[in-house]
């Protein structure tokens, strides 16, 4: 009701297919129009449908699969190392909608991390459409948002950290720092699955949105911010991202870039309401 906030102690909602044709009382709904189902009664409430503005599409929670909660700094560390091998990802990404409907969720974001490289076009590509098409079977309505990144895989200074471990850990889990042509290669790579991805769903059933998903000012480098910027700007679409989710990536801000993290993207001419 707008800015008339009430409570209607007889109240219905008339639907016709996946219209909303009318709202009013119950009584009066009720003769004025015929209806094959009634669902309801003086027990229940008809509301709207609630939204969940940051999540990851799965349905099988990291709890379920043996990762526990705990601080983001190594908590990131299991979910990336043990990840989603063999799952099938429709299936995991419709479970997840289905969790969120059935609890009143009827609008949500998919900040959308594929268990493929990047640089495997193939897998990376077919896995992304395999999760953005459950969120638009679903019948919600998703802003979905492929997240990237591109530097700092390990800790939020590779730069520094990674020399002082020895080879043989270094060389187990594949530890190394991207050089810039390996970040370019990256953001190059993310931007054309990117497109492909927006020209095919973007706007489908008037449900279906597709934003850039940069994961956060230290996992993708300032010029490759540039680049997602201007895509966005070009394609007409948003940006999703996370920013300053725990106290070490505030102090990475004073500490690495020499201002916080959100005077960084401002200074970047990242901001904006996209």
């Amino acid at each position: 009701a707008g800015d008339q906030s009430q409570i209607s102690k007889d109240g219905a909602v008339c639907v016709e297919g996946s219209v909303i044709r009318d709202v009013g009382s119950f009584k009066g709904l009720s003769k004025s129009y015929r209806y094959d189902r009634k669902i309801g009664s003086d027990r229940h409430i008809v509301m709207p449908g609630l939204t969940n503005s940051h999540a990851h599409g799965l349905g099988v929670s990291l709890i379920l699969r043996g990762i526990l909660d705990g601080p983001l700094e190594t908590w990131v560390q299991e979910f990336f190392y043990r990840g989603m091998d063999g799952w099938n990802t429709y299936d995991n990404v419709m479970l997840s909608c289905i969790n969120q409907i059935e609890n009143g969720i009827t609008s949500f974001v998919n900040h959308y991390y594929s268990p493929f490289d990047l640089l495997d076009s193939k897998g990376y590509g077919g896995d992304n459409e395999s999760a953005v098409r459950a969120c638009a079977d679903s019948g919600g309505r998703v802003v979905f948002a492929p997240a990237f990144s591109n530097q700092n895989f390990c800790t939020y200074d590779d730069q520094t950290f990674l020399p002082t471990l020895p080879a043989e850990i270094k060389n187990w889990f594949k530890l190394r720092i991207p050089t810039d042509s390996d970040k370019v290669e990256r953001t190059k790579q993310y931007l054309k699955k990117f497109r492909e991805i927006h020209s095919k769903f973007d706007g489908k059933d008037e449900r279906v949105k597709i934003y850039l998903g940069p994961a956060n000012v230290h996992w993708v480098s300032d010029d490759s911010w540039l680049e997602v910027k201007k895509t966005a700007l070009g394609l007409k679409t948003g940006i999703h991202t996370h920013l300053v989710e725990t106290r070490y990536q505030a102090q990475y801000g004073p500490k690495i870039l020499g201002k916080s993290p959100v005077k960084h993207l401002a200074d970047l001419g990242v901001l904006g309401p996209e």
